[in-house]
């Protein structure tokens, strides 16, 4: 563990969607490769922002350590953990399904890089955290190539908007934005589908309002300097050798 270096990670790509449009797909599509880093897609929604505020939090209240970082972090990050409520996110069918590895030795492997990282560099910010968790939860893994990754994949899912943008291209500088995109017509249909039907959460006027102005904010070029790129739907499923191909080409990494 003390070999590995929070600062030496070459890409961090974030990957949304545009309606629903696969990004859940592309993520489960790479996250088995060997130099890619990643987490359960649904458990890290909006996270270098939630390791931010909680940054900022302890350090206002002067309680700034390793110990009280591993603990929040883990905390504001349920879905990283097995018998966290996963069907919540993921639907029934993920009930009775093991997702997530063990909070206590995720917790433990965090602690020591991020102890690792503070002696090296006498500083922890909240980049250092987002990649430290990441290496945390592929060493509860154990898959036997844990050193050969050198990117991210992170799926945020949701649309950002320009501030959140701005915070991303300020504090990531190798960030890429990547969002999965579908035929309108049929990407607002099963987006429609699934909040009405599958997983109703509002009333239809509000749920139909929410999707339209994520939508919107989804094909919306984000003012900033980070590399943005598009990836259809329909080329997951027909060009799948050539999407994989064109991917690890833009993350310099092999193709497997």
């Amino acid at each position: 563990m003390a070999a590995i270096d929070l600062r030496k990670i070459k890409k961090i790509v974030c990957v949304t969607y545009c309606g629903r449009s696969g990004s859940y797909l592309l993520s489960n599509l790479l996250d088995g490769h060997s130099n890619l880093l990643s987490c359960p897609p649904h458990s890290l929604h909006y996270s270098p922002f939630k390791i931010n505020n909680l940054l900022q939090t302890l350090s206002k209240n002067q309680k700034l350590s390793i110990e009280n970082i591993t603990q929040e972090v883990a905390n504001s990050h349920p879905f990283l953990f097995k018998n966290a409520e996963h069907h919540l996110m993921l639907g029934e069918i993920y009930k009775n399904k093991s997702v997530g590895v063990d909070k206590n030795l995720f917790c433990r492997n965090l602690a020591k890089l991020l102890k690792d990282h503070s002696e090296k560099y006498n500083q922890i910010n909240s980049r250092d955290i987002f990649i430290a968790l990441h290496w945390a939860y592929s060493l509860c893994i154990q898959n036997g190539e844990i050193y050969k990754k050198t990117s991210v994949i992170w799926q945020q899912h949701i649309p950002l908007d320009n501030q959140q943008s701005k915070f991303l291209e300020s504090n990531f500088p190798e960030m890429v934005f990547l969002t999965a995109i579908r035929r309108l017509e049929n990407s607002l249909d099963s987006h429609l589908q699934h909040h009405f039907v599958e997983k109703p959460n509002a009333t239809e006027d509000k749920m139909f309002v929410n999707i339209l102005n994520q939508f919107i904010l989804s094909i919306s070029k984000n003012h900033t300097s980070i590399p943005q790129h598009a990836i259809k739907f329909e080329d997951i499923h027909l060009k799948t050798e050539m999407v994989g191909k064109k991917l690890c080409e833009l993350l310099e990494i092999p193709f497997e």
